[in-house]
């Protein structure tokens, strides 16, 4: 943590943090370590739920 601060200190511009950062006590965790933001990225990208829906909408891509 002590990185995070110095790296605060010396940059002045928003700093995100990303990378496993996936329930609120991630992005307090994040807020509390300096950060002006915090990225969770896109976790449903694997499921079969969505996996289906993106086969449906665009097809199994043969043409």
């Amino acid at each position: 943590m002590k990185k995070i601060w110095s790296y605060v200190e010396w940059f002045d511009n928003p700093l995100t943090l990303s990378g496993s950062i996936a329930t609120g006590d991630s992005f307090l965790a994040a807020e509390v370590m300096g950060a002006d933001f915090a990225y969770n990225g896109f976790p449903f990208i694997a499921t079969r739920e969505l996996f289906s829906a993106i086969h449906s909408y665009f097809g199994d891509g043969s043409g």
